[in-house]
């Protein structure tokens, strides 16, 4: 009787051994993680320089990416504007750029201010590699 005991016990036991890998290589399977790495919110802050003749800009928790590319557009006198610039972030985790002028500055150094009758608009992508994974938008109105 014992032996049968054992013999139905070692049976049982198997099949359960046996099905254990297989529900845990299913849920294994359906996890994706990767070590140390910690995704963070990441903050724009958009804003207007007090006499509303240039922006400025700060991006936050950014320390996966690469670079961004931001763009800063808007309209005057029915002529659209545009500032752009590629920044290498090399694991920095913020990014400001202050005063983005709103006009432009004459041969003798006299920066002229344009009357910016759309709203000013900012957008910023966050690249991987040369793929950009993120794009971040936001918009002024003076």
């Amino acid at each position: 009787m014992k032996n049968i005991l054992l013999v139905v016990s070692f049976f049982v036991l198997s099949i359960f051994f046996y099905a254990i890998p297989d529900t845990n290589s299913y849920f294994a399977s359906s996890i994706k993680s990767e070590e140390n790495i910690f995704e963070t919110d990441i903050l724009l802050d958009f804003y207007p320089r007090s006499d509303n003749h240039a922006v400025g800009f700060e991006v936050k928790g950014i320390s996966q990416f690469d670079s961004l590319v931001y763009t800063v557009s808007y309209t005057h006198d029915g002529l659209n504007e545009v500032i752009q610039s590629t920044i290498p972030l090399s694991g920095q985790n913020s990014f400001k750029e202050e005063w983005m002028v709103l006009g432009s500055c004459s041969s003798g150094g006299t920066w002229v201010y344009y009357d910016v009758t759309s709203p000013v608009k900012l957008s910023v992508e966050l690249l991987k590699g040369v793929a950009t994974d993120k794009v971040l938008t936001s918009t002024l109105t003076f």
